[in-house]
Parts: structure tokens; C-alpha cells; sequence
């Protein structure tokens, strides 16, 4: 199975904080030369990376939110058989679904969220 690749979005702030640095270094050439630009790309550098960091733990944070929200709904006393969560589910309590009757859903191949 292939993994789709999503490419990060662009948007106003993304827009906004790249100026920033651009502009940041031209007035730190102007103001103190080069070595002024090195100084201050090795304190955007260490910012950025703790900017970072900070978003993947947020990021790890809801992910695991929202596996547990999706355990809870599964761990809900089911009125009807199969998994929620599948398109092709008969919600009914006798059958999953008219596609795979029997289950079990983890390893039906028309599964579709």
C-alpha cells in the first residue's frame, strides 16, 4: 500500500513569517555584517527548531486524542454488529454488512472509512 504525501499549506502566516526572516537578515547585513547575519540565523535556527519540536508534540498529542476518541465510540455497547466507522456497514444488529456478512471487518478488503 502506497502512502500519500501531504504537501504542507501555504497560507497567509506561512507568507508573512518567511518575509519576516528575509527582512530580519537584510537589516542584520546592514546593521552588523556578516557576522551579525551569522549570529542571528544561528538564533532563528534555534528557535525554529524548538518551534518545531513544540508542533510535532502537539501534533503526537492529538493523534493520540483522537485514538482514543475513536476506542471510546468503538467501545460503546454496539447496537448493531461490525465497526462503525465502515461506509459499508448494514447498521443493523443481525448483519455487518450486505458485502461481507459474516466479518470480520479488519480484514475485509472493501473496508472504506
Amino acid at each position: 500500500m502506497s502512502q500519500c504525501r501531504i504537501m504542507p499549506k501555504i497560507d497567509f502566516f506561512y507568507v508573512v513569517a518567511l518575509s519576516i526572516i528575509v527582512l530580519n537578515a537584510v537589516v542584520m547585513f546592514t546593521q552588523a555584517g556578516i557576522f551579525g547575519v551569522a549570529r542571528g540565523t544561528i538564533w532563528m535556527s534555534v528557535w525554529g527548531v524548538l518551534g518545531y519540536w513544540d508542533w510535532q508534540v502537539q501534533r503526537r498529542k492529538r493523534i493520540e486524542q483522537e485514538q482514543e476518541l475513536a476506542e471510546a465510540v468503538n467501545r460503546v455497547k454496539p447496537d448493531f454488529v461490525g465497526d462503525r466507522t465502515c461506509k459499508n456497514n448494514a447498521k443493523s444488529p443481525y448483519i455487518r454488512c450486505a458485502i461481507n456478512p459474516c466479518g470480520p471487518c479488519k480484514e475485509c478488503k472493501y473496508y472504506e472509512q
